[in-house]
């Protein structure tokens, strides 16, 4: 579970498929404000038992899978009609486009977008939920094809390796892609005493401020 307004790991977990136990263990840990995601069941089954969490969904997926439904050509023009969508400043008036365009669009074509509607609405009932969360997706996909060039053969192996690696990623600095650890080893031979001691003070993190 990452925060998509910093990209902080708040939560891990190792596992073959994301069952529901994973999934609400992970909730339970983090209690967040509001959760965001792509249409994955177990999640959405997770959050019943977190009713006061607000459950928003990803705009990037939907227009994916609303665009596998028509021909290549045709995608142009609604992935821009349906861009409009989240344009509007307010719900009334994105719900006023909707009806344009399902008279506009065959219903097979808009069913991404209509079965998703109400976790699509916080976009506009809460200020702080994020259009996607295509971040956390990001870092997700950097660190599996990583983890498969590990050694796999126990799970606490693939533990250590984990928490490592996003130990790594939460503790690099704003505007840098080295963490304390990887600045201090990149010192020049001849570095003075305070260039030593500010390499691994603490800095300005992505959580802290």
């Amino acid at each position: 579970m990452t925060d998509t307004a910093t990209d902080y790991v708040c939560a891990s977990a190792l596992s073959d498929n994301r069952n529901l136990l994973l999934v609400g263990d992970l909730v339970a840990v983090v209690e967040p404000r509001a959760v965001i995601s792509d249409g994955c069941k177990s999640i959405e089954a997770v959050l019943h038992w977190f009713p006061k969490i607000p459950h928003g969904r990803c705009w990037f997926y939907v227009l994916l899978e609303a665009c596998r439904r028509v021909q290549k050509e045709d995608r142009p023009n609604l992935v821009a009609d349906l861009q409009v969508s989240y344009e509007n400043e307010t719900l009334p008036a994105a719900e006023r486009w909707l009806r344009h365009l399902m008279d506009r669009y065959d219903r097979a074509v808009l069913m991404p977008l209509t079965h998703a509607w109400h976790g699509l609405q916080w976009w506009w009932k809460l200020p702080a939920m994020p259009l996607t969360h295509n971040t956390s997706e990001h870092l997700y996909g950097n660190l599996w094809p990583r983890q498969k060039k590990r050694d796999e053969r126990t799970d606490t192996r693939r533990k250590a390796w984990l928490e490592e690696a996003l130990w790594r990623h939460n503790h690099k600095p704003v505007g840098t892609d080295k963490s304390p650890f990887e600045a201090f080893f990149n010192l020049p031979a001849k570095a003075s005493s305070l260039s030593w001691l500010d390499s691994i003070l603490p800095k300005p993190h992505t959580t802290f401020t």
